[in-house]
């Protein structure tokens, strides 16, 4: 890795080039122009705002909002996918029932026994059984 050059080098060689410039030694950098293409509207001011295009519309409140809702209700047989903490005795494939419903998202189920509060992601619906019809 290279040395680093102090400050006080890199100052003393800005003071020099000022310097020549001055002089006449060394040309003035040309000052930078923007040409715009035929038929692109010149902006008529410069831009402020510091923030990303996603954080604007989210700031102006619109875009799309995401909600997570799932399809079980109190009352209904639901199969466990994910075995929640809480109920260790369950296993992957247990039937259980929804008691209780928070923001559509969170399940308070019963299996067995237990009961335990699960996230929807962890649950599927019960498979539709084919009655028979005799």
């Amino acid at each position: 890795m290279p040395k680093k050059t102090s400050i006080a080098v890199l100052s003393a060689a800005r003071a020099q080039i000022r310097k020549a410039r001055e002089e006449g030694e060394i040309e003035q950098p040309a000052p930078k122009k923007i040409v715009y293409a035929e038929g692109v509207e010149v902006p008529s001011k410069k831009r402020t705002l510091k923030r990303s295009a996603r954080v604007q519309v989210r700031a102006n409140g619109g875009g799309t909002k995401r909600v997570r809702s799932y399809p079980f209700g109190e009352g209904d047989l639901v199969q466990i996918h994910k075995v929640p903490w809480a109920a260790r005795g369950a296993r992957k494939g247990d039937i259980g029932m929804v008691l209780e419903v928070m923001g559509g998202q969170r399940f308070f189920i019963q299996v067995g026994a237990q009961t335990a509060w699960v996230n929807g992601s962890d649950l599927r619906p019960l498979p539709k059984m084919e009655e028979d019809d005799e």
